[in-house]
Order: structure tokens, then C-alpha cells, then sequence
């Protein structure tokens, strides 16, 4: 357990990055398009899509069975999301290392709005303020345990 918990601690905050790899021979096809699409809209809803090029192999965090990654960028009037979809057993899905980042990106979210509500009170507040604070160290709790399932490469195991 040491092991896997020093190497989670190495790989904190590690989100999916942009690898400028060498591209897929083939463009992407028609059902391709429409997968990536269709996992986009489920993460990103009425967005303008833009999707770059495939490169050939993975990050070692999604596993052997991924082939290829393609960088999706989604965006709105108000908001935009770099995503990084990975094909998986001849499937393109939202990959270990980016399902990761989405849970930290929410639980830091729901942190900051802890936050926010913290700024709000006075002092009067003090039972709201100890309740507060309890929440924030639960939520320091939930964050060591997201990075100890970080999904690090078998190689950082061994």
C-alpha cells in the first residue's frame, strides 16, 4: 500500500494533456465522428465541437487496450472544455486519466463553493462556520483518496 500511495502522491493533479504524437494514418470516419460527437454533447450539451487530429498511441494511464487519443475542444457563448477521448477496444470513450480529471474538477468545484459560502458569514455564524470547516476537511479526505486511485502507468507500479 506504501507503494501505490507514494506513487499516487507523485502523479497529483496530473490531468490529460494535448500529445503532439505522430497522427493516425487514417482520418477519422464517419461513426468515429459520431461517437466523439455523441460523448460530447453528453459532457458538454449544445456546444460547437472541434476535434484535432488523431494521434497514434496513448498515455500509458488509459491502459494497453487504448490505441489512439484525439483532443476535443467544446464550447459555448459562456463556457469552453478541453476534453481528451481515448479509443479503448475499438471504442472512443472518455478514458481512466480524464474520468479522473472530470471528478477532480468537480470536487474542486464543490470545494470552492463550500469556500464561497464560508465568506458570506459572519461571526455570529460560528456553528455554520465549524460545519464549514468540518466539510472543507472531509473534502481534503475525498481529494488523497481521488489521487490514490489515480489511474498511474503500470510502470510506475512496478
Amino acid at each position: 500500500m506504501k507503494k501505490i500511495f507514494g506513487n499516487a502522491r507523485q502523479q497529483k493533479g496530473k490531468r490529460p494533456e494535448y500529445r503532439e504524437g505522430r497522427l493516425r494514418d487514417e482520418n477519422l470516419n464517419d461513426i468515429e465522428v459520431r461517437q466523439i460527437v455523441r460523448i460530447i454533447n453528453n459532457v458538454a450539451p449544445q456546444t460547437l465541437v472541434s476535434i484535432l487530429g488523431v494521434t497514434d498511441g496513448c498515455a500509458c494511464e488509459d491502459g494497453p487496450d487504448c490505441s489512439n487519443q484525439v483532443w476535443v475542444f467544446a464550447t459555448d457563448e459562456l463556457h469552453s472544455v478541453n476534453i481528451v477521448l481515448s479509443k479503448i477496444a475499438g471504442e472512443w470513450v472518455i478514458g481512466p486519466q480524464q474520468a479522473w480529471a472530470f471528478d477532480l474538477d468537480k470536487l474542486e468545484a464543490e470545494r470552492s463553493n463550500l469556500i464561497s459560502s464560508l465568506e458570506t458569514l459572519t461571526l455570529d455564524d460560528l456553528e455554520s462556520v465549524r460545519i464549514i470547516n468540518e466539510r472543507l476537511s472531509v473534502f481534503d479526505e475525498l481529494e488523497l483518496l481521488l489521487h490514490v486511485r489515480f489511474p498511474f502507468c503500470k510502470s510506475v507500479c512496478d
